[in-house]
């Protein structure tokens, strides 16, 4: 008897926090927006409600205004609708909901071609190519082939051999 009510209480444990967590976000909710910033929104939210949630200002754009009004809708549509169109997102840790900024993964390209002397199209092995703003660069290889991936964004490329003027491409 004893051996069967510890096996259950551990399978509760196991399988509360899930449940709970869950049931966080889907809390019904009811309030209305009348022409409220983020914040005020968030704020409202949470003296309107049951539910912990924790955020930075810093992270809060305040130039969109929300009216609307939800009736027994769970709590995850809520944070949906307010964080539609922003970097912020959302998540259950421990009995809070946090929104934190999304950072989006920076965009990569990749520049590639053949160096080769003007004039007699003799390819040039070993030339340099350097972007200047994120000091990146590679050389050409046995054929003159180069490839250089560099962050989104402006860029000055310099190609230099020795025996030859430097050229920029900006």
């Amino acid at each position: 008897m004893i051996g069967r009510s510890i096996i259950l209480g551990f399978v509760f444990v196991l399988t509360y926090t899930p449940i709970w967590t869950q049931s966080v976000l889907n809390q019904p909710v009811n309030l209305e927006f009348q022409s409220v910033n983020l914040e005020q929104a968030l704020l409202q939210l949470i003296s309107e409600s049951s539910l912990n949630i924790s955020f930075s200002n810093d992270i809060l754009p305040d130039k969109q205004l929300f009216s609307k009004a939800f009736n027994d809708e769970p709590a995850s549509k809520v944070l949906d609708f307010l964080l539609a169109g922003t970097a912020i997102g959302y998540k259950v840790v421990g009995r809070q909901i946090v929104l934190f900024q999304i950072v989006p993964d920076p965009q990569f390209y990749t520049i590639s071609g053949i160096l080769e002397d003007r004039f007699t199209g003799e390819r040039l092995i070993g030339a340099s190519v350097y972007e200047t703003i994120s000091l990146k660069g590679t050389t050409t290889n046995a054929y003159g082939f180069y490839s250089l991936t560099l962050p989104e964004g402006p860029s000055k490329i310099v190609f230099s051999y020795l025996g030859y003027q430097q050229v920029s491409h900006a």
